[in-house]
């Protein structure tokens, strides 16, 4: 009989991140899982294409560099002054993805587009014509900055119920659409309180979204500034399988930080 009984893998059982994809084109329909969305702050390093959570302003070694870029420079504006990372307000919260999808003979999950679906399926080219579509039904984390948020603070606002009080994000659907694309993508969310049927998601399902995120010491964020790659650094306290899943998610959420910024600060 032994001391402590651990699993062959250690007790670990690694699970990737899975995000809602905002495309122009695609509308999604989800269900908000969390009766409020958590607000995190981060930074985005154009030279990677990752976003990482800030540390604060004591402590953030990119927060303590924009301050001596700042007072080193008291007549340019933020935008004018190179090497400034500006610091980003970002939101997450548990959705269950509805959206109709098909799935293809070998499992991939195929998404019409304008509309209509594909007639086969565009990464394996298997026949799609014959598979009826049926919900994703995915517990997926949703992270955006202040415009989308700001809407589903409004929509929290306008649908009530008959006593006029405000109805729960978690109590209907809602379907976000997008047209363009990069910087000029624009994204409204419409809800649908009709669509109000009852849904029931274990809570082990949903993501531990104080979890999420990119969170480095001040010596590792020093390094990655100074061109270690983030894989590298990941590299260093994990293993390289859990690394690549890590650094391709944050390349997803990069992008759409990059859009926040590209949208702020237009050329």
């Amino acid at each position: 009989m032994s001391f402590a009984d651990i699993p062959e893998d250690g007790g670990k059982e690694f699970k990737p991140n899975q995000f809602v994809k905002i495309e122009a084109g695609i509308p999604l329909r989800l269900r908000i899982l969390d009766k409020k969305a958590l607000h995190t702050e981060k930074h985005f390093l154009p030279s990677q294409r990752v976003s990482v959570l800030c540390l604060g302003d004591d402590v953030c070694p990119i927060c303590i560099n924009n301050q001596k870029l700042i007072r080193a420079n008291p007549d340019v504006g933020p935008r004018q002054i190179k090497g400034l990372i500006f610091r980003q307000n970002r939101y997450l919260v548990n959705v269950l993805n509805r959206t109709l999808v098909k799935r293809s003979p070998s499992g991939n999950v195929v998404l019409s587009k304008g509309g209509q679906f594909p007639s086969h399926d565009p990464n394996t080219g298997e026949l799609l014509v014959d598979i009826q579509e049926e919900p994703l039904d995915r517990v997926e984390i949703m992270e955006r900055g202040p415009t989308l948020f700001s809407q589903l603070n409004a929509i929290m606002s306008q649908v009530t119920d008959e006593a006029g009080n405000p109805r729960p994000l978690t109590a209907y659907d809602i379907v976000i659409m997008a047209t363009g694309h990069g910087r000029k993508m624009t994204t409204n969310v419409i809800p649908y309180p009709n669509n109000d049927d009852e849904i029931t998601v274990p809570e082990e399902d949903k993501y531990v979204l104080e979890t999420i995120g990119i969170r480095l010491s001040p010596d590792e964020i020093t390094k990655l500034l100074g061109g270690v790659s983030l894989r590298d650094i990941f590299e260093q306290r994990r293993d390289a399988e859990e690394a690549d899943i890590l650094v391709e998610e944050e390349a997803i959420v990069g992008d759409a930080v990059k859009e926040s910024i590209e949208t702020l600060f237009p050329n």
